[in-house]
């Protein structure tokens, strides 16, 4: 499901969020800026949220769950990562080269 409208109590947890992922103080004006060019969208347990050979340049902050990203390597299934909250994610080689999701999957778990 996804809404361009996000809910106060949602902005309120973005805001958290981000600033627990940045290194350095992020200016309020800076946050609303980037949470207003955002929205919202929301996966089931087990979706793929980007997927092998897709060009995804989307960011994602993840506002719950756990995030898995996974490869093959060969035969055999290869986590790369886990993630827990605070999270921010994309496929690097689609946000910054164009190019396919070099990852499986980056997969909702909980």
């Amino acid at each position: 499901m996804e809404s361009d409208n996000i809910m106060p109590e949602d902005r309120v947890l973005l805001k958290r969020l981000l600033k627990k992922e940045c290194d350095y103080p992020v200016p309020e004006n800076i946050l609303d800026r980037l949470i207003d060019m955002g929205r919202m969208k929301t996966f089931d347990k087990w979706d793929n949220i980007i997927s092998e050979g897709d060009i995804n340049p989307d960011v994602y902050i993840a506002m719950e769950g756990i995030l898995r990203c996974f490869y093959w390597d060969g035969d055999r299934e290869k986590t790369a990562f886990f993630s827990t909250l605070p999270t921010l994610f994309m496929s690097y080689h689609s946000y910054f080269r164009d190019e396919p999701s070099f990852y499986r999957d980056i997969q909702l778990m909980a």
